[in-house]
């Protein structure tokens, strides 16, 4: 395979015709300045792809393969090719190419030889750059001549940013880098103007109004939607009582979120990790549509919270752990409530679920060990699995019409549960829907039930009569390799169920020596 063919090899079609970008990675001097005096210049396809970039990794756009094969190259090259390679890019370009982490390849120890260092902020866009991750590099290694060439390029223009890096320089004893930081900050900035701006900057701040735009960015880290909605993120303040805000400048606080990992962990939380164990209440604003998944994750101390009137959802996980939440209103408006959004809501006695709500996610309400009474709406079809789990001391609960499936493990260990009604509309029963409801003396399984999932009614130590229906095709049990097989009613020693002669739910009970009875005619 011959030079040109190794090189082109992975680019597209666009890319290998464009003569111009052939010659310039060759880095062939002569053949750049013939097919320049010939006014031929780099493709639309290449100078796309300079200014664009090639589009992450798991969704690449249309330049994805030339973009990632020329960041790939860079870190092959010598420092002199480098420099050459971009430097003609750049001019043909007539811009700064496009800078992304895709570039990272030689973003380690090359990136700090003096003249890469420079050929990249020459030719590349400097805005997309970590600026503060490589100045930090550079003034641990009292790299002085590159914070000269970091300065030549902006990024120091502001005096507050300055006494950051020398603070930093000062912490890791970085005594080099210190001297050139404070050395330029005297060259760079007056300091008298700076006295002055920071003299109104606080006269400013002390004659604002608490809601005012300064005021409150000072407290939230927010972005404005296309709607015209505000989207608070964070709240940067230190009051362990939080009053949201009903609007900023003109525009409507419409909702609260935070950026989640896998599981409901979020990425950055609504308040800084010392706050989140010690606020005990806040209040939230008219005009709210929207709580985000994880908002108010972990927030062990809170137990003082409105829902207004007009919130419509309620995501993921956003009171997970709220250990010290009692009681909650949630207003007619709502119609969705999130996976675990009151999971180990260990205190939490009181609870509605507003009508127009369809489904009860999973985990919703796992954990909270003091809910008694819930009422379960007519709108809901769905109940998910673990819904209601370790709810321990909910006495009763009526399933309403519609409701097809009970979901895996949705009222396991209920140990409380008494009573339990089943609509006609039940198909499904599934794996440990009731298991570990150990005050449940009896239920009626209706007409209609065509499979119960293994240990459905497992561990129900109280459990004595279970009615089945003739409608029931499939009973399922747990089987493992060296343990004998768990049925329904595993480890549920009083049970009898009572089903119809010649039916699948009496060939069950034989064929596991359950004990039955016949219907009464």
């Amino acid at each position: 395979m011959d030079k040109i063919e190794k090189l082109t090899m992975y680019w597209s079609q666009d890319a290998i015709n464009d003569r111009l970008y052939l010659a310039i990675r060759l880095n062939d001097t002569a053949m750049i300045e013939r097919l320049r005096a010939q006014g031929i210049g780099l493709s639309e396809h290449i100078r796309g792809m300079l200014k664009s970039g090639g589009g992450s990794l798991v969704n690449l756009n249309e330049y994805g393969h030339d973009w990632y094969d020329f960041c790939g190259a860079l870190s092959d090259y010598s420092q002199e090719k480098f420099i050459a390679v971009v430097h003609n890019l750049r001019a043909e370009l007539g811009e700064p190419i496009y800078f992304s982490d895709s570039i990272l390849p030689f973003y380690g120890k090359k990136l700090y030889q003096t003249e890469i260092f420079r050929c990249v902020l020459d030719c590349f866009d400097n805005k997309r750059m970590k600026k503060n991750w490589t100045l930090w590099n550079i003034i641990d290694n009292n790299r002085t001549e590159l914070l000269e060439i970091a300065a030549e390029h902006g990024w120091f223009k502001l005096a507050k940013k300055c006494d950051e890096y020398i603070e930093y320089a000062r912490k890791k004893n970085c005594v080099e880098a210190a001297a050139w930081l404070l050395d330029y900050k005297g060259r760079a900035f007056d300091a008298a103007k700076e006295r002055e701006k920071a003299e109104k900057r606080q006269n400013a701040e002390l004659n604002a109004s608490p809601n005012s735009i300064m005021m409150l960015k000072k407290l939230w880290l927010y972005q404005k939607l296309e709607d015209g909605g505000i989207r608070i993120k964070q709240y940067k303040g230190d009051k362990t009582e939080i009053t949201v805000p009903e609007k900023i400048g003109k525009d409507t606080v419409t909702s609260l979120e935070v950026d989640i990992y896998k599981w409901g962990t979020p990425r950055k939380r609504f308040v800084s990790p010392e706050l989140k164990n010690a606020v005990t209440k806040v209040t939230l604003p008219k005009g709210l549509l929207s709580i985000g998944g994880s908002v108010f994750y972990e927030f062990t101390k809170l137990c003082d919270i409105n829902i207004p009137d007009g919130v419509l959802s309620i995501g993921d996980y956003a009171f997970i752990d709220c250990k010290m939440l009692r009681a909650l209103t949630l207003p007619d408006s709502v119609r969705e409530i999130g996976t675990g959004a009151f999971q180990g809501c260990e205190e939490l006695e009181k609870i509605n679920i507003p009508q127009g709500i369809t489904k009860i996610s999973s985990y919703t309400f796992w954990g909270c060990t003091k809910l008694k009474n819930v009422e379960i709406p007519n709108s809901v079809q769905i109940i998910e699995e673990d819904a209601f789990a370790l709810c321990k001391s909910i006495e009763s609960v009526t399933i309403p019409m519609g409701v097809a499936d009970i979901g895996k493990n949705a009222f396991v260990r209920c140990e409380g549960l008494t009573h339990v009604e089943l609509p006609d509309t039940v198909e499904k029963i599934c794996s440990g829907a009731f298991n570990g409801c150990s005050s449940l003396k009896e239920i009626v399984i209706p007409e209609g039930v065509r499979e119960i999932g293994d240990v459905a009614f497992g561990h129900c130590a109280a459990l004595e009569r279970v009615v089945l229906p003739a409608s029931l095709e499939k009973a399922k049990n747990y089987t493992q390799k060296g343990i004998a097989p768990k049925t329904i009613f595993d480890n549920s020693p009083k049970v009898t169920a009572v089903v119809t002669p010649k039916s699948y739910a009496e060939r069950y009970c034989k064929r596991n020596n359950i004990s039955f009875v016949y219907k009464e005619n």
